[in-house]
């Protein structure tokens, strides 16, 4: 269903490096096609493309530690007790629902996309935006698909879930900074002498 007259758009954007090279004649081209790959729009529209979409959920996934310190306070020693609490990110995960009509000549088209991406996974090579009125996602990875053909009709349910979750989410800070650290090569040392005089 259209918001506002826009029909929400699942834009899959796939990266390649022989693609990336052909903007190079153009300034910032090499730049702007690395950020954004080779993008593949699918419209959900049911008078577009026979898909639309249905439902959407959004989930945030914590996980919560709570630490018990025993340890006497020395300024009020009738304190034994200390509870901390420690939270970390796991996930963000946005499930989409949709049906699609089996004769959709979109669905082929889609499913094939997303066999596309599966040799992707392993490399990071794809990214899945999501635009439907409020509801804006970029640069996300496929979290989970599935597709359902309901028994004597001709539509198919389909479930995607992207996930937003960044890298380091679950890293603590520094564990994140030693980690770019290892990225950055050592500067060498100069042991050339230059003679004075």
């Amino acid at each position: 269903m259209a918001l506002d007259g826009v029909d929400p758009v699942i834009i899959f954007h796939i990266y390649n490096k022989k693609l990336i090279s052909l903007f190079d004649f153009i300034p910032f081209g090499a730049e702007i096609a690395e950020s954004i790959g080779f993008p593949i729009p699918i419209y959900l529209s049911e008078q577009v493309t026979g898909i639309f979409v249905t439902n959407e959920t959004r989930t945030i996934d914590l996980d919560t530690e709570i630490i018990h310190d025993q340890r006497k306070d020395p300024l009020n020693p009738t304190k034994t007790k200390k509870v901390d609490i420690k939270q970390t990110g796991l996930n963000s995960l946005l499930t989409i629902n949709l049906v699609a009509s089996q004769h959709s000549a979109f669905m082929p088209i889609l499913l094939a996309v997303l066999d596309l991406i599966m040799p992707k996974v392993a490399t990071a090579e794809y990214a899945i935006s999501y635009l439907r009125g409020s509801t804006v996602i970029f640069q996300a990875q496929l979290h989970h698909f599935s597709s359902v053909a309901e028994m004597n009709t001709d539509l198919l349910n389909i479930d995607i879930t992207l996930s937003t979750a960044k890298k380091f989410g679950d890293v603590p800070l520094n564990e994140q900074a030693d980690e770019i650290t290892k990225t950055i090569p050592p500067v060498p040392k100069n042991t050339t002498t230059i003679p004075l005089g």
